[in-house]
């Protein structure tokens, strides 16, 4: 099902009926794009491979940490939404595996908004084309 979603958002992005459409078919694949690298994250944490903390970041991790670490987040949607619009706030810390998703968190961001912008200058670029 989340697939079917995902797919009909894509077709909304590449063939908009207008700006609006486009706008909320954005807005909605951006929603289950968070909510599910936000799941990830949970289950990398509830798999002992890695975390996220508001306390100091460090290159060691160590699983037992998951459990001692008196300042761990579970805020994952923010810290999903924070690293995916790349702006980085810095108050949380990933540890562990959750270090390689944010990566992956922020390149997703930066490759959604060139398809953005390269499918608003594409649709523009058609209408103006279709009205000549």
């Amino acid at each position: 099902a989340i697939v079917y979603i995902i797919k009909q958002r894509f077709e909304y992005l590449l063939n908009p009926k207008n700006v609006w459409s486009l706008l909320f078919a954005y807005a909605f694949l951006i929603l289950i794009i968070i909510v599910i690298f936000s799941t990830i994250l949970n289950l990398v944490e509830l798999s002992k491979l890695g975390y996220i903390t508001y306390g100091q970041c460090s290159d060691g991790f160590d699983p037992d940490l998951i459990s001692s670490d008196t300042f761990i987040s579970r805020n994952f949607f923010y810290f999903t939404a924070i690293t995916f619009f790349s702006v980085g706030y810095g108050d949380i810390c990933p540890m562990g595996l959750a270090k390689i998703f944010s990566i992956i968190i922020t390149f997703t961001g930066h490759v959604i908004s060139v398809i953005l912008v390269a499918l608003i200058l594409n649709n523009y670029l058609r209408k103006n084309e279709k009205e000549k």
